[in-house]
C-alpha cells in the first residue's frame, strides 16, 4: 500500500511495518502512522468507500472455502436438456461451465446458471444467472457489486495478454468459449470495480453493451482502471453491425447473429484506440 507523508506526498515502504492486534483486530503502521479496524484496511488496499469494505469484509465472513462447490460438483450432471439450454444462449463449449464451476438446472420452467465468484479460497458471493426472468441475475444477500469473474484466472493471467472486460456473465462465458481471456463485474454494467488495482499491469479492452448503459459504464470503469491499468480501450467497433445505436444487444448477439469471431475481437481491439483520462473528469 503506498504510505502517505504529512506533507502529502507518498513512497512504498519495502520494509515490514505494520503490526496487527488479531484478538482486538486493529492494525497500525509504524512507518507512516497510519491504522485502524478491519474495514479501514480494506479501504487502505481496495480504495473503495466504507460501505464497501464493510459488505465485503460482511461476505468474507460468511463465505465459505471453495472446496465446498468443489464438494457439491462432484455429485453434479449436466443433463443434455440443459447442455442444449446453454448452447442455444451463447455457451457452445459447456468445458467452460466445468472451468467455472457453473452448475446449470432447470427449475420449473426456465434455467438458472449457479455462477460462484471466488476471492483467492473464500466463495463471497454466488451469481444466478435466470434467462427470461426478472430479475435477470441475483446475488447473494448483502454481496457487494464490482467483484471479478473469475478473478483467479485475472491474477494468473499473462500481461501480455488482453482482458477482456464483458458486461455480464453472460458475455463473459461466451468470449471466453472463443478462447478470449475475458471477464465480468458483479452487479452489471454500471458497477465499479470493488478495486482497480486488481487490473494493474493489465491490458484491458472494455466491450459493453449497444445501448447508453453500456457506453456510460463502458466510460465509467475505463476511468476508474485507467490510473493503474498498463492501456484501456473502450471497444465499440462491434456496435456497427446492429440495427440502430441504442438496440441493447450485446457481445453474445453479435457472436450468435452477427459473425462475431474471436479474429474480429482481436482485430477491434488492436484497431481501437487508447482510452485517454479527460483533464475535467
Amino acid at each position: 500500500i503506498p504510505h502517505q507523508k504529512k506533507d502529502g506526498t507518498t513512497y512504498m515502504d519495502h520494509n515490514p511495518s505494520c503490526s496487527i492486534n488479531l484478538e482486538k483486530r486493529l492494525w497500525n503502521c509504524k512507518s507512516c502512522g497510519n491504522g485502524g479496524n478491519e474495514v479501514q484496511m480494506i479501504e487502505q488496499i481496495f480504495h473503495c468507500t466504507s460501505h464497501r469494505a464493510r459488505k465485503f469484509l460482511d461476505m468474507l465472513r460468511r463465505g465459505f472455502s471453495s472446496e465446498h462447490i468443489k464438494e457439491q460438483l462432484q455429485d453434479y450432471t449436466l443433463t443434455e436438456e440443459c447442455m442444449r439450454h446453454a448452447n442455444s444462449i451463447g455457451i457452445f463449449d459447456t468445458d467452460i461451465l466445468t472451468e467455472l464451476d457453473v452448475m446449470v438446472e432447470k427449475v420449473n420452467d426456465h434455467f438458472e446458471y449457479s455462477i460462484p465468484v471466488y476471492y483467492k479460497d473464500r466463495v463471497v458471493d454466488i451469481r444466478t444467472y435466470r434467462p427470461g426472468c426478472q430479475p435477470k441475475v441475483l446475488s447473494l444477500p448483502g454481496a457487494p457489486s464490482g467483484l471479478i469473474i473469475p478473478y483467479d484466472k485475472l491474477t494468473e493471467a499473462d500481461d501480455r495478454r488482453w482482458v477482456i472486460l464483458n458486461a455480464g456473465e453472460k458475455d463473459m462465458m461466451t468470449a471466453r468459449c472463443l478462447g478470449l481471456n475475458a471477464y465480468t463485474l458483479t452487479g452489471g454494467e454500471t458497477s465499479s470495480v470493488l478495486n482497480p488495482e486488481w487490473f494493474a499491469g493489465k491490458k484491458v479492452a472494455i466491450w459493453y453493451d449497444n445501448d447508453d448503459a453500456g457506453r456510460t459504464g463502458a466510460a465509467k470503469i475505463a476511468r476508474q482502471i485507467y490510473p493503474y491499468a498498463n492501456c484501456v480501450r473502450v471497444v465499440d467497433k462491434f456496435h456497427e453491425a446492429f440495427n440502430g445505436t441504442d438496440t441493447k444487444e450485446d457481445f453474445t448477439d453479435w457472436v450468435l447473429h452477427y459473425g462475431g469471431t474471436k479474429e474480429l475481437v482481436v482485430q477491434y481491439t488492436n484497431d481501437t484506440p487508447d482510452f485517454v483520462l479527460d483533464v475535467t473528469d
